[in-house]
């Protein structure tokens, strides 16, 4: 069983390896790449077959893609406001974030998820942000 379960382990980092590491040209982290790994063994049934722990994978790929996509158009300002104008949302940085809100949180969903990253960085929501700084928008689009 122990034998299986290196091969099963070995399957889910060699998904992570293509689809996130090399494929956004990452450096690969172990601890990162284990923690990834950790998430899905915890999350499928321990005689998962190869088919489901890719898939199990892959869900955590897009969702990993998704948070950063999401946090680029929906935190950016805010980010570029904290950060500078030239903060970018990375997919390494995305990928400790979710891992430290997956940790927290123990499941995934957008919106709260982002919510949850950001607003512990004492971010506003795009709401809130435009009903306060309304008037001065402008200035601050220049300021980015």
């Amino acid at each position: 069983m122990h034998q299986e379960e290196d091969h099963n382990r070995e399957l889910i980092s060699r998904t992570f390896q293509r689809a996130l590491f090399e494929r956004y040209n990452l450096t690969n982290s172990s601890n990162t790449l284990s923690s990834l790994v950790e998430i899905v063994v915890s999350s499928v049934d321990q005689d998962a077959s190869a088919t489901e722990l890719k898939s199990s994978t892959n869900y955590h790929i897009n969702n990993i893609i998704l948070l950063n996509e999401y946090s680029s158009s929906n935190y950016d300002i805010y980010m570029k406001i904290a950060w500078g104008k030239w903060y970018i949302f990375t997919i390494e940085q995305t990928i400790d974030d979710y891992l430290w809100a997956w940790g927290d949180l123990g499941d995934f969903n957008l919106s709260s998820t982002a919510h949850y990253i950001f607003y512990n960085q004492n971010i506003w929501s795009n709401e809130e942000f435009i009903d306060e700084y309304s008037d001065d928008y402008g200035e601050i689009e220049s300021i980015l």
